[in-house]
């Protein structure tokens, strides 16, 4: 079973994470082969939303024969520390432990 872990994370200007930094960020968690992994060969999706962003990151497959032991694809969730400030949707945004 997964561990919950924090990881503090400063967003650029844009507010939109670089593929080093997703890496880094996963490679917090994913220690053996994750750390290794050429940033600009990821592949990354990133999504806004008013509450909490998220995004996956996929990293290449190796050739075949090669055994590997961490997920190639993973998804990550962002908590904003305010995530709103509308009182009415408090209630529909999950928390850390969720």
């Amino acid at each position: 079973m997964a561990v919950l872990k924090s990881v503090l994370v400063t967003l650029p200007d844009n507010k939109v994470l670089t593929k080093t930094m997703i890496r880094d960020i996963v490679a917090t968690f994913l220690t053996k082969e994750w750390p290794s992994v050429d940033p600009d060969s990821l592949t990354t999706f990133y999504h806004t939303s008013f509450a909490n962003d998220h995004c996956t990151a996929e990293r290449p497959k190796p050739a075949i024969g090669v055994a590997t032991e961490e997920a190639h694809k993973v998804f990550i969730k962002f908590h904003k520390e305010a995530a709103t400030d509308v009182e009415i949707f408090k209630h529909l945004m999950p928390s850390k432990q969720e």
